[in-house]
């Protein structure tokens, strides 16, 4: 049998722009601040299909989604 062990999805956001709402204008940042918003952590899974349901609701919470997981065969 296998599992899926430290499931972890997450969504990565970058800001290239910064708005001013005063000026009504877009200026670029020199860095661009990147941000990560978790949706599941630390998470395990037994089968292929909560594993799937759990991309599922990810991938519908946002968008390029990351997804890192271990995996155990267990006799």
């Amino acid at each position: 049998m296998i599992s899926y062990d430290n499931i972890t999805m997450r969504t990565k956001h970058v800001q290239t722009h910064k708005y001013n709402p005063k000026t009504d204008k877009r200026t670029e940042l020199k860095n661009p601040i990147v941000t990560y918003t978790n949706h599941i952590i630390d998470a395990h899974a037994y089968d292929l299909g909560m594993l799937y349901k759990m991309m599922d609701y990810a991938s519908d919470v946002g968008y390029n989604v990351e997804v890192t997981l271990n995996i155990n065969r267990e006799y």
